[in-house]
Formats: C-alpha cells, structure tokens, sequence
C-alpha cells in the first residue's frame, strides 16, 4: 500500500475502535493482529489518531497465530457461504487491505492457507441488487454490530452501506420518498386536501403549457380525476368573479397605497420648503454683512 492507502486504512481502524467504544451495550472486543512497532498502519495510528491512548487489544503475531482454527471466520466476498448470525464465542477477522486497484480474493486466498473457516456478508441475501461491495473495515465492523444487537441483517445493511452503493437513488431520493409517504398519509386522513391538491397541479400545467414549459412535467392526463376537475372549475368560478372580502382587502391595499405615497409626496415637500428656507436666511446674511461690515456672524 502507498501513503495515501495506508492513511485511509489509519482513518478506518480509528472510526471502527470509536464504533466498538461507544457501543457498550454491544460486548465486542476490537483485536488489532500484526500490529507491531514496524508496521506502517500502526505508525500511522500512533502519529495521526494517538493510539497509545486507545483501549485495544493488539497483537504483534498475525491472527493465525494468535487464535484457534475453531473459533476464527475470516470474512471475505470470495467465500462461498454466507455469514448470517453474529455469535459471541467467534472471532470474525476482517481484512485490512486498502488497494485502489483492489486486489482479487487477497484475504480469502490466505484464509484457505491455512484452512480457516470463510464466511461472506449476506448481501445476495438480503440486498440482491448489490452482489459485490467493496466496503470499508469500519463499515465491516458496524453492521456486525449492529446485527448483534438486534439480529436484522437487512436493517444493518441498509443503514451502514451508503446509499450510492445501495443503488437507491440516495439522499434525494429518500428525502422525496419521506415526502411522498407523509403527504400520502395526509391526504388518507382529508380526502378533500387531495382534492386541491390535484387541482393546483392542473393549473400548474396549464401555466406551464402556456410558456411552453410542458416538457418540465410528466406526460401523464393530468384530467383524468373527475373531483380535480370539480375543485378547478370552483377555482376558476371564484377567480372570475371575486368575493366581497376580496373586494375589501383590494380596496383596502388601493388605499393604503395612495395614502403612503401621499405621506411621501408631504415629506418632499417639507424637505424642500426647509432647504429654500436655509438658502433664503443664508443670502439674508450675506446682504446683511455688505451692508454693515460690523456684522458679527
């Protein structure tokens, strides 16, 4: 691994041992397997993320040597079965490789070596649409997490695996989704929202029909709801021939307009009569001192 790569799996390792300690109600124990003074990751750890003052266990020797062949599942997408319990009595090994180019089958080519157990993440399982993630450790270390605490693979899965490599269309996506389902359950609840909904939608088409905007919207009829029609036939009734309170507030506004630009004709004006009154009282003044040197200004 170059610079770069062995800083990202630094970055990794130190978001995975905060996962682990601010999870106590999880027990889950972080080991750190050749780890020891000359590894360039460890290094990076002890001067980027102060792992001396991580409450870790760490290990000099690789984990097969630290660990029985009994109790060891190393985790790769290679493996053949999938890992689908969380037991407390096994030790899950996760592969600390960071590659850009991604090396093929490294951690499951190693694990068939020396003959320990191979397990994948359920994701053919659980999320079909995304058969071969490439994840981080600390993403790795989550859903297992989580999945020891409440045992839902799929909930897990969703909720660690970013939504660009869910393929769900992300954040937006979801936010629109909320939206849609809360609006929906409005509308369950007064079906007469839905109604002017519909309608404000029809006129939103028109409009854009007429400024030839129409491409914006889906081609779908949008006359296809007879109560649509009814709520935009009232509202074209009451725009042709507005209420008496409409009337009111407009003449109210009309008023309220020709009074404010009254008020401010009144303080030109004022403004005007003050300044032609200082220039007036000035050349007084001046005449005055022509006229009697004596003057004192």
């Amino acid at each position: 691994m170059n610079e770069k790569e062995i800083r990202s799996l630094a970055k990794q390792l130190f978001i995975s041992y905060h996962l682990v300690r601010s999870s106590p109600s999880v027990p889950m124990q972080l080991h750190l397997a050749s780890f020891d003074d000359d590894n360039t990751v460890y290094q990076a750890c002890r001067d980027l993320f102060s792992f001396n003052s991580w409450i870790v266990r760490r290990h000099e020797r690789p984990y097969w040597e630290v660990f029985s062949r009994e109790e060891v599942v190393v985790l790769s997408p290679d493996a053949d079965e999938e890992l689908l319990s969380v037991e407390a009595d096994k030790v899950y090994v996760v592969g600390g490789l960071v590659d850009r180019t991604i090396s093929r089958s490294e951690t499951f080519r190693q694990a068939e070596q020396f003959q320990f157990e191979t397990r994948k993440l359920p994701f053919p399982t659980f999320l079909p649409e995304q058969q071969r993630l490439v994840l981080n450790v600390n993403t790795v270390v989550e859903i297992l997490l989580q999945v020891r605490q409440h045992g839902d693979w799929k909930a897990a899965l969703l909720s660690a695996v970013p939504r660009r490599l869910q393929g769900t269309g992300g954040r937006k996506k979801a936010r629109l989704d909320r939206k849609r389902e809360r609006r929906e359950e409005i509308f369950s609840h007064n079906p007469e929202l839905r109604n002017e909904a519909e309608a404000r939608q029809v006129r939103e088409r028109q409009w854009c029909r007429g400024k030839g905007r129409s491409s914006t919207f889906d081609d779908e009829n949008p006359f296809e709801n007879p109560d649509a029609l009814a709520a935009l036939a009232l509202f074209n009734e009451d725009a042709s021939s507005p209420s008496d309170s409409a009337r009111g507030v407009v003449s109210a506004a009309e008023e309220g307009a020709v009074s404010s630009r009254a008020e401010d004709e009144k303080q030109r004006e004022d403004m005007g009569d003050s300044t032609e009154s200082r220039t007036r009282n000035g050349e007084l003044e001046k005449n005055a001192q022509a006229v009697n040197p004596l003057f004192d200004s």
